[in-house]
């Protein structure tokens, strides 16, 4: 029997006031690992600065969560899992952060050659020094092009942001069909 995934560990992580991150500790995944931002919530109405956080596995028994600043007021707790898969199931996992510069609407990562007919993009949050809740400035696109990962916003503001993202490639023999890539505005 062919075995596509070792765990699946569901963490909820509060970074309480007065602190930027917290961390939770699980049980040891492999490199091929993967997370699921399953959602956040806050006591902090509309100040993003307290209240979007990012999330990333730390090492293989930690994971952190993070936001732009602390607060004496506002928490924020998030829903996570953590998928510890095979190499039937993931070819490879890469993870890391964008930075979008202030008055800046994109930046870019490089990442390690992939089959993009089998990757899957997925975003691991954002933090921003946005102190109110202006959707344009935030709530980035990712989207991949050969090696080159990019976080996009819709406008430029006088904000910066840290993205988190995630490059998954599964098997091909895990795959009934390939990923698809469709942009939504090609369908109109």
């Amino acid at each position: 029997m062919t075995q596509y995934v070792n765990s699946v560990q569901h963490v909820s992580i509060t970074i309480p006031t007065g602190a930027v991150s917290a961390t939770a500790t699980i049980s040891s995944v492999g490199s091929l690992a993967f997370l699921m931002f399953n959602g956040f919530r806050t006591n902090a109405p509309s100040n993003t600065l307290y209240a979007f956080p990012r999330i990333e596995l730390t090492n293989s028994t930690t994971v952190t969560v993070y936001r732009n600043a602390s607060s004496g007021v506002y928490s924020v707790t998030v829903d996570l899992s953590v998928v510890d898969a095979t190499s039937n199931l993931v070819s490879s996992v890469q993870r890391g952060t964008i930075s979008i510069a202030t008055s800046t609407l994109s930046n870019t990562a490089t990442i390690s050659s992939v089959t993009a007919a089998n990757t899957a993009i997925t975003l691991l949050g954002y933090t921003s020094t946005q102190a109110s809740l202006a959707y344009p400035s935030l709530e980035p696109l990712l989207s991949l092009s050969g090696t080159t990962l990019t976080a996009q916003r819709i406008t430029s503001a006088a904000t910066s942001m840290v993205v988190g993202y995630q490059v998954i490639e599964f098997n091909s023999l895990a795959l009934a069909q390939n990923v698809q890539f469709q942009d939504v505005d090609e369908q109109q």
